[in-house]
């Protein structure tokens, strides 16, 4: 019975260290065998992690054409915090998500970054294509926003019909606990939505 645990044992343990290497092999493999256009349109969950890269804007106005592609991608995760973005960048992600029309999930996380308010503006606006949208988490804080412009973001939120659960994380002292309110007094114009949280202290 030993001799049969251990090799499975073994089996395991490669498998958990090198699993981000069977992810491409894995992916390697597909390409072989579909027409990429095909396989991207098939493509339901994304991650991508690249916090601290120096993508930059155009990094991420790339990462937006190809998101543009991906029609029928229902969740969507995304950490670029640390990654030199400004208003461009955000304008880029958000032309590739208007075209995401099918995607409920959304988790957004761009802290540290060097945007400023025409880039939440842009980003915010594209997102009322998202119809679909039901949960969104947006981490935008230490960036180079006025509290101001918070407000637009709210309504633009407000927009999205079908959302039920939103969360928005600012920067410290970025927003003041009146302009919270204001921002949360317009997103829960949304009519379904029914959980919100607001993170602006930390």
């Amino acid at each position: 019975m030993f001799f049969f645990l251990f090799p499975l044992c073994f089996l395991i343990q490669i498998i958990f260290q090198f699993q981000q290497y069977l992810f491409l092999v894995i992916n390697f493999l597909l390409f072989l065998h579909f027409p990429s256009k095909q396989l991207i349109n098939n493509i339901f969950f994304l991650d991508y992690f690249k916090s601290k890269n120096k993508i930059g804007d155009q990094g991420l106005i790339g990462l937006g054409s190809g998101l543009a592609n991906c029609t029928n991608l229902s969740n969507l995760t995304i950490y670029l915090g640390e990654n030199q973005i400004g208003d461009q960048g955000l304008l880029g992600l958000g032309s590739g998500l208007a075209n995401c029309t099918n995607i409920s999930q959304l988790e957004l996380y761009l802290r540290y970054n060097k945007f400023g308010d025409q880039g939440i503006l842009d980003l915010s606006s594209a997102l009322v294509n998202c119809t679909n949208l039901s949960y969104f988490k947006l981490d935008i804080g230490q960036n180079q926003f006025r509290a101001i412009c918070t407000s637009e973001l709210g309504s633009a939120l407000a927009n999205c019909t079908n959302l039920t659960k939103l969360i928005l994380a600012f920067g410290y002292d970025q927003i003041s606990k009146s302009q919270a309110q204001k921002v949360k007094s317009k997103c829960n114009k949304s009519k379904k939505l029914v959980a919100l949280t607001i993170n602006y202290s930390w």
